[in-house]
């Protein structure tokens, strides 16, 4: 997978995953994930209820570009950035990143990039519907 400029994805990524509301990756246009990075829902959520918000936001994302009449959107690397360091944060304070833990889940910086951080409700918010300020729209 090739994004902007050429940039591979998997060399983007290397062993930390990373996409905003684990959806959309910047340098990427139009390109969105399903159960993407930091949806793994370990809190009690349904992976069902999280692809049913995904599609939604997805869908939504298409119709942004097709209402824009433009050719593409974008995330905006600075919304991504915010995004993934909230829930870094978040995941601090959960046992999971615990430096005593030790699982499949935590990459080798310790971290666990596929996990989702939040409360499902919060899910629901955030991917509701995206927000056009989010994503750099391209002709």
């Amino acid at each position: 997978m090739r994004g902007l400029d050429g940039v591979e994805l998997n060399a983007e990524w290397g062993d930390a995953a990373y996409a905003y509301l684990g959806v959309a990756v910047p340098s990427f246009p139009n390109f969105y994930c399903m159960y993407g990075p930091g949806t793994n829902a370990v809190n009690g959520a349904s992976i069902v209820y999280n692809s049913e918000c995904q599609m939604r936001y997805i869908m939504d994302c298409i119709d942004m570009v097709l209402a824009a009449g433009v050719g593409s959107a974008v995330v905006r690397k600075d919304v991504c950035d915010d995004y993934n360091r909230r829930s870094a944060e978040q995941l601090k304070t959960m046992v999971y990143t615990h430096p005593a833990v030790a699982s499949y889940y935590k990459n080798a910086a310790g971290s666990a990039p596929t996990l989702y951080a939040w409360r499902i409700v919060d899910y629901w918010k955030w991917t509701n519907r995206p927000n056009p300020d989010d994503y750099q729209l391209r002709t």
